[in-house]
């Protein structure tokens, strides 16, 4: 399937696979993202909520962890720094907020929200 990736330990979305539509053609768009996912080899699948995505998804087909707040998850020797878009909770500006939450040492750092002063106006 020219769709399959090619193996790894851990599949890293990092946002936007949501449609900006409503109703039907989205959930219908959430359904097979879900169903694209659970096609994929990897044993961990991590979903970064992006900035078209919803506050909440189960993916019950694939069973990927969906991360819609800051967090860090550790695989082995690996740390894993995660910051959705729409951090929210902190009333700092977008530069101040985005090194809160990463932490002073993580091997990747996986995010959907820009870099200070580089497309991070909406």
């Amino acid at each position: 399937n020219s769709y399959l990736l090619p193996e790894g330990d851990i599949l890293l979305h990092l946002g936007d696979f949501a449609v900006d539509r409503g109703g039907t053609a989205r959930q219908n768009a959430l359904d097979r993202f879900d169903r694209w996912l659970s096609l994929q080899p990897h044993p961990v699948k991590i979903v970064v909520r992006g900035n078209h995505d919803p506050a909440q998804v189960k993916f019950s087909l694939s069973q990927a962890t969906y991360v819609t707040r800051p967090e860090t998850m550790t695989f082995g020797n690996k740390t894993i720094a995660i910051v959705p878009y729409g951090s929210s909770g902190f009333s700092v500006s977008k530069a101040t907020r985005s090194s809160c939450l990463i932490p002073s040492t993580c091997d990747i750092l996986a995010t959907h929200e820009p870099p200070h002063s580089i497309l991070d106006s909406c």
